[in-house]
């Protein structure tokens, strides 16, 4: 799908997902659980929406498979301590982020770690950032995925975080032109963000 609707029809997709899931499950599984759950329903079918539409779209190996997922944890801490010092934790709610981490330690690593990751990679840099560097060029497909990945996050600590880093998965999409890099980036900021919170909760 293309033009201005494709920027939208995933996270519309995603979205909609979400509530029937916390529609099913709230009763019995916490936010971590269910935001797992809901991408473990849509990872495949958003890979294979990836492939349809650019076949030569691999997630493939990279030279160093350990560049993008040191440089997701360098962007965590630096992120993270940057919003310390500015004071973003003492006057913002982050009550949605606290809720993820009420699970269990080992779905916060598969799911939030992990999976959430890969999903959330295909949506915005395989869908929304080739859509619209198609239509707008590679600066305008970053910057527009960044502000999406930003917005979807719902509340201002996280969007204030997400930008940035949104930002700096865009451009390792572009740079080692495959979805290795950006999957491999989020979820070393991820796991980075579950062993902090593990580590001083």
């Amino acid at each position: 799908m293309t033009g201005i609707a494709g920027l939208f029809t995933p996270l519309l997709a995603h979205m909609l997902v979400l509530q029937l899931v916390a529609l099913l499950c709230s009763s019995w599984m916490d936010a971590a659980s269910m935001t797992t759950l809901a991408a473990l329903i849509l990872c495949l079918p958003m890979y294979r929406q990836v492939k349809k539409e650019d076949p030569q779209s691999k997630i493939k190996n990279i030279p160093s498979l350990l560049i993008p997922f040191v440089l997701g944890v360098a962007g965590n801490l630096l992120g993270s301590w940057l919003m310390d010092a500015a004071g973003m934790y003492d006057n913002f709610s982050n009550a949605s982020q606290e809720a993820l981490y009420d699970s269990s330690l080992w779905i916060q690593i598969a799911g939030l770690g992990i999976l959430v990751p890969i999903t959330e990679e295909l949506i915005f840099r395989g869908l929304i950032e080739r859509r619209a560097s198609k239509r707008w060029g590679a600066a305008a497909g970053i910057f527009l995925s960044a502000a999406l990945f930003s917005v979807y996050h719902g509340n201002m600590i996280q969007m204030v975080y997400a930008f940035p880093m949104g930002l700096l998965l865009g451009w390792s999409y572009w740079k080692w032109d495959n979805l290795t890099a950006p999957i491999l980036l989020h979820v070393g900021a991820n796991l980075c963000g579950v062993v902090m919170q593990f580590l001083h909760p």
